[in-house]
């Protein structure tokens, strides 16, 4: 994953349609509502890097904790290229994506210093995206060693992930299609890569100079990739 968002990146530079790059400023959001506060730090970013690959593949998240003894509620903003999903289990045989997604944004309690009533206090934390232009959106499976299989969902539908506060209509659909897969044999020292493209809805191994087409449901529903491509449809 490190070469994709290293190759990515790069790419955004190159395309960006800003030539002037003044440093990140630190932003305020006392007083504002999250719509306010995200537009601030939207037009942070868009002031520095605008491109085409930004809007293709690049998204943020809300991160949204309330102190649990003065009830103050503080706001930050994330933006991301992958999203990084924790290889768990909880106890269940099998796993799929969306289950893994749906863990990753389940609200969370964390221990923090609350600005408001200078504690060390514990605080729900509620993690939504902000919004989902982008047409690409890449999962990256953590697996840290663990190589057991979760079935791949064909089809997505990330509308209950958004944050209420800066999406409306909620007739909106925002669904992704798997469209690519990348798998890696061996261990963190060395190994092998190789990719299945969807390719009119038939999947195709790239293997070196090997292609061959494979069975989508024999590829999704054993699977053990750990960089997953979904496009917008």
């Amino acid at each position: 994953m490190e070469f994709c968002r290293f190759l990515i990146n790069q790419m955004s530079d190159e395309l960006n349609r800003v030539s002037t790059h003044n440093e990140y400023s630190t932003l305020d959001y006392t007083g504002m509502s999250t719509l306010e506060s995200y537009r601030k730090y939207k037009n942070n970013i868009l002031e520095r890097e605008n491109s085409t690959i930004k809007d293709l593949f690049f998204f943020n998240l809300s991160n949204k904790s309330k102190c649990n003894l003065c009830n103050d509620i503080t706001i930050s903003y994330t933006e991301y290229l992958d999203l990084p999903l924790p290889l768990e289990f909880g106890g269940k045989d099998e796993i799929t994506l969306e289950d893994l997604i749906s863990n990753f944004f389940k609200n969370k309690i964390i221990e923090k210093k609350c600005e408001q009533c200078k504690k060390n206090v514990k605080a729900n934390q509620i993690t939504k995206l902000c919004e989902l232009n982008n047409q690409i959106i890449i999962f990256n499976i953590l697996r840290e060693g663990n190589n057991k299989n979760i079935k791949i969902n064909r089809y997505l539908d990330l509308n209950q992930y958004l944050d209420d506060d800066l999406n409306n209509n909620k007739n909106m659909s925002y669904k992704y299609r798997v469209f690519a897969l990348i798998n890696h044999d061996g261990n963190e020292e060395k190994g092998h890569y190789y990719s299945y493209i969807n390719i009119d809805n038939d999947f195709y191994q790239f293997n070196d100079l090997t292609v061959k087409k494979e069975i989508a449901s024999d590829l999704l529903d054993n699977n053990h990739s750990y960089i997953i491509y979904y496009e917008k449809i």
